[in-house]
């Protein structure tokens, strides 16, 4: 554009278009150029969330079926895996499908959603402890049980649950493209159960975070580190043993045991 390439200050308007994005903006002009991004991605959600709600209802008057995922279809007419557990172990070389750690800024608390309910958001995270779901990346864990009585969640599960009961608010759908917002919410809501109803292992995790480094110990020995939110068995209104009951073979070679750094730490200094 003939005009916009003869402003005397482009380069720097270049620069605040292309810094928005980033979790971590410094200048004011891409600050407020940011916050209009997700105030703007918020009303398209808003709206295409509306739409959907207006499809569901039409269907159900008229008896129509909803249109079938295309990617489910496919995968139904694959043949089977003729040794899944073999399969599922080689394809993973991360438990979590991670192979690194990423740094980010220390989250931010915000003010808690009017739709949060710390027993709904419980009662969701514990439908998923123990449970094994299918990714187009192949099996994955949200929440894993300990004998020490500790339910390790990985933060990307417990964001899953966290938008079944925020009832796709747009907010939460609009954070899943902003991960700063995301880790902002996830530090809030987590700090939040803690607080009232002490569902967190905060012995685990520093103030600034929601999160502790964690050793995830596979089947096979391998050792893996990883970030998970620690909560206590107890918040989940189980035993120990009931939990531990319904790990499945799978589960059990992908994840033998999980050890917190500090406890790791704590053993090796005795």
């Amino acid at each position: 554009i003939t005009e916009y390439a003869s402003l005397a200050n482009r380069e720097e308007l270049d620069k605040i278009i292309r810094e928005h994005h980033l979790l971590k903006a410094d200048y004011p002009l891409t600050k407020m150029l940011k916050q209009c991004d997700q105030d703007v991605r918020k009303e398209e959600l808003a709206m295409l969330i509306g739409e959907a709600v207006e499809r569901d209802k039409t269907w159900t008057k008229t008896g129509d079926p909803a249109p079938q995922n295309p990617v489910g279809l496919m995968a139904a007419g694959r043949p089977a895996a003729k040794d899944v557990t073999s399969a599922e172990e080689d394809r993973q070389a991360h438990p979590l499908g991670e192979s690194e750690l990423q740094k980010f800024p220390d989250p931010v608390a915000q003010e808690l959603p009017s739709w949060f309910n710390a027993d709904a958001i419980l009662s969701a995270v514990k439908n998923r402890v123990n449970q094994l779901e299918t990714t187009p990346k192949g099996q994955r864990w949200t929440a894993v049980s300990t004998t020490m009585g500790i339910v390790f969640a990985n933060p990307d599960g417990l964001w899953a649950a966290i938008k079944e009961v925020s009832g796709k608010d747009a907010a939460i759908l609009a954070a899943d493209a902003d991960e700063g917002a995301k880790r902002n919410l996830l530090y809030t809501i987590v700090w939040e159960l803690s607080k009232v109803k002490d569902a967190i292992a905060t012995e685990y995790v520093s103030e600034k975070y929601y999160t502790t480094k964690a050793t995830i110990v596979t089947g096979g020995g391998k050792g893996f580190t990883a970030l998970l939110v620690p909560f206590r068995a107890n918040a989940f209104g189980e035993s120990v043993a009931t939990l531990e009951a319904l790990k499945s073979p799978l589960l059990k070679k992908m994840v033998k045991e999980i050890k917190p750094k500090q406890v790791e730490v704590e053993t090796c200094a005795i």
